[in-house]
């Protein structure tokens, strides 16, 4: 009984570390997705902070290809 409590309780540590790898991957991609939607809204918010100190043409050529 008692190697079988063992072999349980080696799987359960098993599953616990599978969940807690399984959710941090799931965590980063979120936030990797995350990012990536709102990297236009933070490039432009970039451009309207440093315009006022640099003259950024980078700023004003991304405003015209788009």
């Amino acid at each position: 009984m008692g190697k079988l409590f063992k072999v349980n309780m080696s799987l359960s540590s098993s599953y616990y570390l599978d969940a807690s790898i399984i959710f941090s991957l799931f965590f980063i991609m979120g936030f990797i997705s995350l990012y990536q939607s709102l990297k236009p809204e933070f490039s432009a918010l970039f451009c309207e902070l440093e315009a006022n100190e640099i003259d950024l043409t980078i700023c004003d050529s991304e405003d015209k290809a788009a």
